[in-house]
């Protein structure tokens, strides 16, 4: 009877063993089916990126040189007018007629590159925006009386252009060189501060 009952309990153990070992053998195929799957998603995710550079890196390359030469004659334009304006001397009602023929070709530019690299068309229309408003900031009687406030409004507006020509170049240049262009909050936020605290420091004369 002992026998029979050693016999019974031996059989049930190795049941249970074979019970343990094929939940076991299923439990590691899942988890490896798991960690294959996340594998395999990283490799898939990888691939789509890098295809996604290359895609955008091949329509960046198309007409490039002629892209350059548009993003050239932008600056080229808008840098002119700056440096023209840049003794801050009052603008009058002829002069700012003549820039008219200029601002007409920067709009037609602008118009160009929102169809041809529409990440850089933000920049450049500030940038043409800030050129018209340093133009106005030195137009009119008061500027040319020598007002203190508009004279020092005048140079902020110069400023202004200044950084907004720089960040545009920056645009430019990483457009050209397969490089996110990012819009340049930090630095903005930075200029705006410094262009409050001058005006502050302005009127506190």
């Amino acid at each position: 009877m002992a026998g029979e009952i050693a016999q019974e309990v031996a059989v049930a153990l190795a049941l249970g063993s074979a019970a343990i070992g094929a939940a076991g053998s299923v439990l590691s195929q899942a988890v490896g089916g798991y960690i294959t799957g996340k594998r395999e998603k990283r490799r898939a995710d990888a691939e789509e990126k890098r295809w996604s550079i290359e895609s955008d890196a091949k329509r960046r390359d198309r007409s490039l040189d002629q892209k350059v030469e548009l993003f050239s004659r932008y600056l080229a334009l808008i840098g002119g007018i700056e440096r023209d304006e840049m003794w801050g001397r009052p603008v009058s009602t002829e002069a700012f007629m003549a820039y008219n023929e200029t601002l007409d070709e920067v709009q037609q530019i602008i118009e160009e590159i929102g169809l041809i690299a529409p990440e850089l068309h933000r920049f450049v229309a500030i940038t043409s925006k800030r050129t018209v408003g340093m133009l106005f900031s030195r137009f009119g009687e008061k500027y040319e009386n020598g007002d203190p406030g508009e004279l020092a409004a005048g140079k902020r507006a110069h400023e202004d252009l200044q950084f907004w020509i720089a960040q545009t170049r920056i645009a430019f240049r990483s457009y050209i060189n397969h490089e996110p262009v990012e819009w340049p909050e930090q630095a903005i936020a930075e200029h705006k501060a410094a262009l409050r605290k001058s005006k502050a420091t302005d009127l506190a004369k």
